[in-house]
Order: structure tokens, then C-alpha cells, then sequence
């Protein structure tokens, strides 16, 4: 490649690695609850598998509340 130095080549690789690396680290999930109102709210059964699941990720964003 023209214009690019060796040291700057194996600066682009290390980084790109430890972004690879933290990639491999992160549990992400999203969810589309939909509709979240009382009702839902209220069931223990559908709070406590959201809030389970939500618990083991480490990025969750959720859409619909």
C-alpha cells in the first residue's frame, strides 16, 4: 500500500485486535416489548423473564416502553 508506513499499518491492526477482543466480551440483546402498560407491568411471570434476561447482558436497549 503507497503511503502508508509500517508503524502505522501495526497501529491499524493492534486496534482493530482490541476492538475484535471487546467485541467478543460484550453481550448485547435488544427487545421490542411493544406495547409495556399496566397489564404487563403487573405480571410478575413477564417482569421477572424481562428482567432476567435483561440482567445477563451487559447493553440491552428496549423499544416499546
Amino acid at each position: 500500500m503507497r503511503g502508508c508506513s509500517l508503524a502505522s499499518m501495526l497501529g491499524f491492526l493492534g486496534a482493530a485486535f482490541h476492538l475484535w477482543q471487546l467485541s467478543l466480551a460484550l453481550r448485547i440483546g435488544a427487545f421490542n416489548i411493544r406495547t409495556f402498560g399496566d397489564s404487563k407491568l403487573s405480571n410478575t411471570t413477564i417482569t421477572d423473564l424481562i428482567v432476567s434476561v435483561s440482567l445477563c447482558l451487559d447493553l440491552s436497549p428496549s423499544q416499546g416502553l
